[in-house]
């Protein structure tokens, strides 16, 4: 089975120390047949936050 891994890139506000917001873009790797599925998946993954 062939792995195709892609890179997500995740935007949003993280409250920081201070309580300032800041906004922050973090790249996630995801394993998944297709872009369509990754988007899907890490969609699925960071909902609850």
């Amino acid at each position: 089975m062939m792995h195709t891994w892609f890179e997500c890139k995740i935007r949003y506000e993280k409250v920081m120390e201070n309580g300032m917001n800041k906004k922050v873009t973090e790249p996630y790797l995801v394993d998944a047949l297709s872009f369509t599925e990754a988007e899907a998946r890490i969609i699925e993954e960071i909902t609850p936050y």
